[in-house]
């Protein structure tokens, strides 16, 4: 019977490569994703802070007068 260790470790090595380079780049697109979310919640933030009016500025609330 032919010996086939060789090819059956060649095998295996080759897969755990397949699986490091699959985990890696879930890895790496996660983070990506994250960066991503970071920088539009930053954007996100900035445009309404931006809308508002400044700390400590009031508008009086006016109220519509009945005709005297």
């Amino acid at each position: 019977m032919p010996d086939t260790t060789g090819v059956y470790h060649a095998a295996y090595i080759a897969a755990a490569g397949i699986y490091i380079a699959y985990v890696a780049s879930l890895w790496s697109r996660g983070r990506r994703v994250r960066e991503r979310m970071a920088a539009a919640r930053e954007e996100a933030s900035r445009a309404s802070a931006a809308s508002l009016p400044p700390s400590g500025v009031h508008r009086p609330i006016t109220t519509p007068r009945a005709p005297e």
